[in-house]
């Protein structure tokens, strides 16, 4: 694989899912993202029933080796394990208690192509799931939940090893209750996702992110999805919930849940470079070398220029 940005985090771009039911939009979104300087990603699903997630699976199976742009690294399975309260723009329609025997079945269809899994870890039943996962060598990151610290650190204790989007759909940084939010900017080993976009997370609270953690474990993603790119006013459906285009540039559900990054992550490592934090070098590693560190896979040398 040739060295470039790695997004761990997205879900689809300008009129691709990679969810779609269309192997061909998986090969498309390859081609589109390796001209925008990237090496590899993982095709995110969004929470779906059991059929929906195991033939999403036999899609990304059936091309995967076939990509002439981007290559895909694996798949990111967010949800359905997570907080109904912190559901984010997922279909609560699809969210359900956690499963091991389902877990099994994605492991089993995904013949090693799951590589990541996003999970509430308060939910019952994950004092089981998330040992299995790290024991078949599957990452877990903690997201879309209610967790307090405690909870968060014994999600990791139990072998989570990364935090999804740090700050989004979490409870808020409390400061007698500091949550996983708190627990994410203090351990010195989680991977901790950014949605640097400006709209996810101002950027004063991503300098802080940048001043709190080790530059090695943080991970610049896009969450983009099929809308990314998209004028303001459009008007769609994800997953069965109507999402507009706003004002702004921001996906939102009609309500003004945010709904996914609408910048692409090259455009991303630009703006938080220009924060002037860090070294434009390190934040261009946590759109590179960090999430494949995360993944357990080693970094092409040398890095190209972005």
């Amino acid at each position: 694989m040739k060295p470039g940005l790695i997004d761990i985090h997205i879900h689809g771009q300008g009129g691709l899912d990679v969810m779609s039911g269309n192997p061909e939009d998986l090969l498309r979104l390859s081609l589109l993202l390796g001209k925008q300087g990237l090496s590899g990603f993982l095709a995110t699903f969004v929470s779906s029933s059991r059929r929906e997630t195991l033939s999403a699976l036999e899609d990304v199976k059936r091309v995967k080796g076939s990509e002439r742009g981007a290559v895909i690294l694996g798949v990111h399975l967010e949800g359905p394990f997570l907080h109904p309260a912190r559901k984010g723009a997922h279909n609560p329609r699809h969210l359900r208690p956690p499963d091991l025997r389902e877990v099994r079945e994605w492991i089993v269809a995904g013949e090693g192509l799951v590589k990541l899994v996003t999970l509430a870890p308060e939910l019952p039943g994950m004092d089981r799931i998330i040992p299995f996962l790290a024991e078949k060598g599957v990452r877990v990151s903690m997201g879309h939940s209610t967790a307090t610290y405690a909870q968060a650190r014994e999600g990791k204790l139990q072998g989570a090893k990364s935090v999804t989007h740090l700050f989004n759909a979490m409870n808020p940084l409390h400061h007698r209750e500091p949550g996983l939010a708190g627990f994410a900017l203090l351990d010195p080993h989680l991977f901790t996702e950014v949605i640097g976009d400006g709209v996810h997370v101002s950027d004063e609270m991503v300098k802080l992110v940048l001043r709190c953690r080790p530059a090695e474990k943080v991970i610049l993603i896009s969450d983009g999805f099929f809308l990314t790119g998209a004028r303001p006013g459009k008007e769609f459906t994800l997953g069965g919930l109507k999402v507009k285009v706003f004002p702004d540039g921001s996906l939102r559900k009609l309500d003004g849940t945010l709904a996914g990054g609408n910048l692409t992550l090259k455009a991303i490592v630009e703006r938080i470079a220009r924060l002037s934090v860090l070294p434009r070098s390190k934040i261009v590693d946590m759109a590179s070398s960090n999430p494949l560190k995360m993944l357990g896979l080693t970094p092409s040398k040398p890095r190209t220029a972005f």
